[in-house]
């Protein structure tokens, strides 16, 4: 068996079909085995255990109360366990805005659900030198909850969990997805879109994220823009040239929302149409050459530190990333405020970061679609880095500090929103 054999490479480029690897189709059997037999139970015993944590509760029961606004001195955020050494997406930012608490002079507690072995003392460590906060750290036993101002849920299963929290004298979902969209049609999926009609406050994180919540739930709330970290995320000095194409990619393979292959089948076909380009990709660790990629013109980086991350943006001159829920990637953002030109695919919320074209270029999710669109901006680069600068003036325009100063003075009854003031 050839090398070339051995892994996924194209069997030629007129019909850029990729070889399943060798080693993958020696396993064959072994791997249908597995998965008729192993896989699928692990997945319902995981489901299981997910459902018998959710208490009994009915949202539709009874009126949505007023929502009462009062002074906040104490918090919890009630966040599933999560690994202190990658803090991404939503654990970072339901962490910067408890910084900003922090800053005005609250006390936050933070309640980790998931994994009773958690080292308290040295996951504090970490994100204190990360994220610069340093809330008490509980594991979750409800009866032992400390009594606080408020509870702030940050995942469709915590959102019960605060329900459930006596000790709390007000409910706040901090919401930064929409999370039905994680799972097949299942009981998962239904639970997480009944977690949004719970009688809670709601602050949604994204302005896309937000309109759609407004005109789905039609519910009172406050919308938190994405507001990028300035002094990391920061157009190069000069932009980079348009030969050779570089282009950023979000790729993580075990992320249905993000598209992998989607972009996987894009990038195969946009290397046929513009022979000189480059891609970088970062997000996920996987072996390129699985998937026939060589890595002459593809460059894997892995999960990378967001300083490290931004130095790819800037050397890129487009940011190809995708998400097929309601909210937009944070990246999306970041990557624009490094000078990259997104690319990313339609939905009916999008318009605020496309600006119809002006500021990035949203696509039908068509594999021949996208990369034609990659080679008409490759061959028209100059025009192109006029709207990349116009989309990095953007995606820096909300800062953090305020944004959150603002939501917080709403929160305590300062200052008032409907919920679509940034649309």
């Amino acid at each position: 068996m050839s090398g070339s054999e051995t892994y996924g490479e194209p069997n030629n480029l007129d019909s850029l079909r990729v070889r399943t690897p060798f080693w993958f189709r020696r396993l064959g059997k072994l791997l249908k085995y597995v998965d008729k037999n192993y896989t699928r139970h692990v997945r319902n015993i995981d489901e299981i255990n997910e459902l018998l944590t959710i208490g009994e509760y009915d949202p539709h029961s009874g009126c949505t109360p007023p929502i009462v606004h009062r002074t906040i001195n104490t918090t919890s955020w009630v966040i599933p366990a999560f690994d202190p050494d990658h803090m991404y997406a939503g654990v970072y930012s339901a962490l910067r805005f408890m910084s900003a608490l922090e800053r005005k002079g609250k006390t936050n507690n933070l309640i980790l659900y998931g994994n009773p072995a958690i080292d308290k003392l040295s996951f504090s460590k970490k994100i204190s030198s990360t994220v610069g906060v340093t809330p008490r750290i509980f594991l979750l036993e409800m009866d032992a909850l400390p009594a606080v101002d408020v509870a702030f849920a940050t995942f469709w299963s915590s959102a019960y969990i605060v329900r459930r929290y006596k000790k709390a004298a007000r409910h706040i979902y901090f919401v930064q997805d929409y999370e039905p969209d994680f799972y097949p049609a299942n009981a998962l999926s239904r639970l997480a879109h009944e977690s949004y009609t719970q009688p809670m406050d709601y602050v949604v994180h994204g302005i896309g994220l937000a309109n759609y919540m407004k005109d789905r739930f039609n519910r009172h709330q406050h919308t938190l823009p994405f507001a990028v970290e300035r002094d990391v995320y920061q157009p190069p000095e000069e932009p980079p040239a348009g030969k050779p194409f570089k282009v950023f990619f979000y790729g993580r393979p075990r992320v249905d929302r993000n598209d992998f292959a989607l972009g996987v089948a894009s990038l195969l076909k946009a290397k046929q149409l513009i022979p000189d380009m480059e891609v970088y990709c970062a997000g996920e660790r996987f072996n390129p050459k699985i998937y026939g990629l060589s890595p002459e013109w593809w460059h894997n980086w892995g999960m990378l530190t967001r300083r490290e991350t931004a130095r790819i943006y800037r050397g890129c001159n487009v940011a190809l990333v995708f998400g097929f829920t309601r909210a937009t990637p944070m990246v999306a953002l970041e990557a624009m405020a490094c000078g990259c030109l997104l690319v990313t695919n339609r939905n009916d919320y999008e318009d605020w970061i496309t600006q119809g074209g002006r500021t990035a270029v949203a696509v039908s999710p068509n594999p021949v679609t996208l990369a034609k669109t990659l080679k008409v901006i490759s061959e028209n680069w100059d025009e192109y880095l006029k709207v990349a600068k116009k989309g990095q003036i953007l995606a820096t325009s909300w800062d953090w500090n305020l944004e959150a100063s603002r939501v917080i003075a709403e929160l305590e009854g300062e200052a008032q929103t409907d919920g679509k003031a940034y649309s």
